[in-house]
């Protein structure tokens, strides 16, 4: 619960529009990285990618430095961003006017599912 909580929020943050100008600086300094990235990783982005590789590690029984658990809080953390990376395509595929409330429960409902499902799949690997 708390991973998926994790990732939901941080989607729910990202698709705000009162954080459109930081998320627009934060995948910036993905595409383009400058010394403004390492102040960024080395600052809240590392906090919040080490909770969830080590929360993700805690609830699959894996070792949250472990490449496999790294690459999929990677991988969770990108279902997040996607939201405001590619919010046009998400409007235009979803055939919605903008992201409000009833479009964010409908995201969120879908990331909780996937959180779900990648972490027990994660859980399964592991087991001998």
């Amino acid at each position: 619960v708390m991973l998926q909580t994790l990732v939901e929020g941080l989607a729910v943050t990202l698709i705000r529009p009162e954080t459109a100008a930081w998320a627009r600086y934060i995948l910036r300094e993905q595409a383009e990285p400058t010394a403004a990235f390492t102040r960024l990783y080395d600052g809240p982005m590392r906090r919040m990618l080490t909770a969830l590789c080590g929360l993700l590690g805690r609830y699959a029984g894996r070792d949250p430095e472990a490449s496999e658990v790294r690459l999929t809080g990677i991988t969770l953390l990108g279902q997040a961003l996607a939201f405001r990376a590619a919010r046009a395509a998400v409007l235009a595929t979803m055939r919605w006017e903008e992201i409000g409330a009833p479009e964010q429960e409908k995201i969120c409902a879908v990331l909780r599912a996937n959180v779900a499902a990648i972490a027990k799949a994660l859980a399964e690997e592991a087991k001998p």
